[in-house]
């Protein structure tokens, strides 16, 4: 296959002169007698590419600047050899990605009629994002994003790609790593997605795209810009990660709505709006909570005395037991009204819950964990909610539960129950802080994760937390909603972890631990293996965890520091030092 590497510089970029938060719309049309243009001058935008050996810069400019893109200023090179590669110290990356990525714009020939709108959103405050879209012959899209300025290594940010029209799906790859898709969509209004260095590339499946077809040998075709007048949509929708051997779950009936596989279960990701607290990065420079030091003597006193040692910490990650399994809900799977399980003796059935609790879609393999808590949670993409439920139970055709709740417009949530619902102590939903098996297997925990301490403070509530059932008078004993993070100056990459240690070490470090609930061990959770193995697949968790067992596994972590951030953290207009009493 030949190609053209064209080296004169592009025009300067007006958009790249917008205040932040920019926001770059687009409509992408493509006639239906549209053609695969010929190589050239004519056929593809230029591109200037450094630092790459010719047989790289060859491939690259397969997926050169359309025409109408943005693109660099002039003087700076619109991609670099950093966007071919993730991890420079490893030897052949750079050939691995390119071919990466032609494999993932294989394409036949036959032209459709296709039509794409959308608006960019970067949060970073510096002027080096870069993207550039290109059209299969099925009328999906392949959108790419990238940093560059010069051959300098550039810092990951959030992009928010907006749509301006319904889309069927949509699914993030990134070539340095593989050919899979690393996060899908289901139906999405928005998706956010973290862009640095390396290429990121966007499969976007608008609702008049064809369906799926089977590649060929040449490929993705450039798209010609025009203006958009739309109005850009906000909130990312449902997150779905595919394992290796399902890559989306099917899409049925006329392309308007996103049917769930039950192969979905088990490979949920984020859910919640991209803004939520649950996927901000802790701010580096935040000051600490005045007695952070107490606190933290104090969370990891409770580590030792609850089931560790005086020379060993124990913090569990729960799965079977205490974690809650996600099924995703289908549009066949039958609907039921969940009934009043009365485990506390209250006498009456909130009305309120009761109504939440109607129409429930329950897939039939449904199972709550094990355990007295008994959770379970319910997942329906096509109806962008999530139910919660607390001490379970199934009986013949009836489901009952405790207590629990129901979440409305997932995709635009800020990932926090209203009121006195929700299963845990603060009203903080299990999908929000709950290590999932989609995290695990994808190397990242992109989000903050909820932590369990068997002492948490009385009569004290720090947001994002609705509630607390804290017990202890005590100023230095965490207080439930009370944010943690391990010490950024810490060098993750130099100890001696597992990788599921270093897995969540890095969360800690990056995006925080949130206490939502008390326990009778200091602990985590991660998704119950009940969302795969009542559906006769394997628990994940014995290869995933090479041998070490829930309770040792995080035993190398040095939660010694840890910093205790002050008391509603992040909320904005409530950012005092001290929570409300009640």
């Amino acid at each position: 296959m030949a190609a053209t590497v064209l080296l004169p510089p592009p025009a300067p970029s007006p958009a790249r002169q917008r205040a932040r938060p920019r926001c770059l719309a687009k409509d992408f049309s493509v006639p239906s007698n549209a053609r695969k243009p010929k190589r050239g001058r004519s056929a593809m935008a230029i591109v200037r590419i450094t630092a790459l050996p010719v047989a790289i810069a060859v491939m690259a400019a397969t997926v050169a600047l359309s025409p109408g893109n943005d693109r660099a200023t002039a003087g700076e090179p619109a991609m670099s050899a950093r966007a071919f590669v993730a991890d420079f110290s490893q030897p052949g990356a750079t050939p691995v990605a390119v071919s990466n990525l032609k494999a993932l714009l294989a394409d036949h020939a036959t032209a459709t009629s296709a039509k794409l709108t959308f608006s960019l959103f970067d949060s970073a405050p510096t002027a080096d994002l870069h993207h550039t879209l290109m059209r299969k012959s099925d009328g999906s899209f392949y959108l790419a994003l990238w940093r560059a300025h010069g051959d300098t290594a550039r810092a990951v940010a959030p992009v928010t790609v907006s749509f301006g029209q319904p889309v069927q799906e949509a699914a993030e790859f990134k070539p340095s790593v593989s050919t899979e898709a690393q996060t899908t969509w289901a139906a999405p209004g928005s998706v956010t997605v973290p862009v640095g260095d390396a290429l990121v590339v966007l499969k976007i499946l608008p609702n008049d795209a064809l369906p799926s077809t089977t590649a060929a040998a040449t490929l993705a075709t450039p798209v010609e810009a025009a203006p958009a007048d739309t109005t850009p949509t906000t909130g990312p929708a449902s997150a779905l990660t595919p394992n290796s051997a399902q890559q989306t779950a099917p899409i049925t009936g006329g392309g308007d709505q996103y049917v769930p596989a039950a192969s979905d279960s088990g490979n949920i990701s984020q859910v919640f709006a991209g803004s939520s607290f649950w996927y901000q990065p802790v701010s580096g420079n935040v000051p600490l909570a005045a007695n952070s030091t107490a606190v933290v003597a104090n969370a990891v006193q409770q580590m030792h005395q609850y089931y560790g040692s005086a020379d060993r910490t124990n913090v569990t990650i729960n799965t079977t037991e205490y974690a809650a399994p996600v099924y995703v809900a289908g549009a066949n799977d039958p609907v039921v009204d969940v009934g009043f399980n009365d485990c506390q003796g209250k006498g009456t059935f909130d009305s309120s819950l009761k109504s939440q609790w109607t129409s429930v879609p329950i897939p039939s393999y449904a199972q709550p964990a094990d355990g007295t808590d008994q959770e379970m949670v319910v997942y329906s993409p096509s109806q962008d909610r999530l139910w919660e439920f607390w001490v379970t139970q199934h009986n013949g055709n009836n489901w009952s539960a405790c207590w629990g709740g129901r979440l409305d417009n997932v995709s635009t949530s800020s990932g926090i129950f209203p009121g006195n619902y929700g299963t845990t102590a603060t009203g903080l939903p299990f999908m929000g802080g709950q290590i999932s098996i989609a995290d695990l297997k994808s190397g990242t925990i992109n989000h903050a994760i909820g932590i369990a301490f068997v002492e948490t403070r009385a009569n004290t509530v720090s947001w994002p937390a609705q509630r607390s059932d804290g017990w202890v008078n005590d100023p230095n004993t965490p207080a439930e909603g009370q944010r943690f993070r391990l010490d950024p100056t810490l060098d993750i990459d130099t100890l001696n972890l597992n990788p599921v240690a270093k897995m969540v070490a890095k969360a800690a470090q990056k995006y925080g631990l949130v206490v939502w609930d008390k326990s009778g061990a200091v602990g985590l959770r991660a998704e119950n293996p009940k969302s795969l193995t009542t559906q006769g697949k394997n628990d994940p968790y014995p290869a995933m965890f090479g041998g070490n067992t829930n309770w040792n596994i995080l035993d190398s972590i040095p939660w010694n520091r840890l910093q205790a951030l002050p008391y509603n953290y992040a909320q904005g207009a409530r950012d005092g030092t001290e929570p409300p009493q009640f």
